[in-house]
């Protein structure tokens, strides 16, 4: 037999076992059990606690959300809850331990309570950000740096260049990208990194 029917044969060998593999492959995807839906349905979610909505020349809670989706470069399902409802965001870390979640200025209020959540529900404190927390030297920074105690990663709190925006909060943070207008952006700069 000569050498170009060796080819030949091991080429139809070749295919026939691609074949083969790409067939037993589709065989083996199933439909997901709710459960599996549930965490596939994660990946792409983020639990928001906005901050002060309520005071003029605030920004209310949907602009709050809209401007983390103006960073985004996919399409992410946000839950979002006001400063004042702390139960709101906790009740979801029930269902979404695994989302990203993002505790904004007033909101960072309560970075140890829902992180010590996050725990509880077997989740990843490393998808859990504090951006410019209203650093008050008292509630809002013991709550922050518990919550980096806990395990909350220090580069995933962002500061701004002021106390009000989070400067001295902690030791090693990540300093928010310069852009305007200052405070509100960190959530469009935010969403860039998703």
């Amino acid at each position: 037999m000569s050498k170009k029917a060796y080819y030949l044969i091991a080429g139809g060998f070749l295919f026939l076992g691609v074949i083969l593999l790409i067939k037993k492959n589709i065989q083996k995807k199933e439909i997901p059990t709710d459960n599996e839906k549930d965490t596939e349905s994660e990946k792409d979610k983020i639990l928001f606690l906005g901050g002060l909505d309520d005071k003029k020349g605030y920004k209310v809670l949907s602009e709050q959300e809209r401007l983390i989706k103006k960073g985004l470069n996919k399409n992410v399902d946000i839950d979002s809850y006001r400063y004042t409802n702390p139960t709101g965001i906790i009740n979801a870390i029930k269902k979404y331990p695994n989302s990203y979640i993002i505790l904004f200025s007033a909101g960072a209020k309560h970075s140890s309570s829902i992180a010590e959540e996050i725990l509880k529900n077997k989740g990843d404190l490393k998808k859990m950000f504090i951006l410019e927390p209203y650093n008050d030297f008292k509630t809002t920074y013991n709550s922050v740096n518990k919550a980096i105690k806990l395990g909350v990663p220090q580069k995933n709190v962002w500061v701004g260049t002021t106390q009000g925006t989070g400067l001295g909060i902690i030791n090693n943070p990540t300093k928010t990208p310069y852009c305007l207008p200052k405070h509100w952006c960190s959530l469009i700069e935010f969403g860039k990194i998703i």
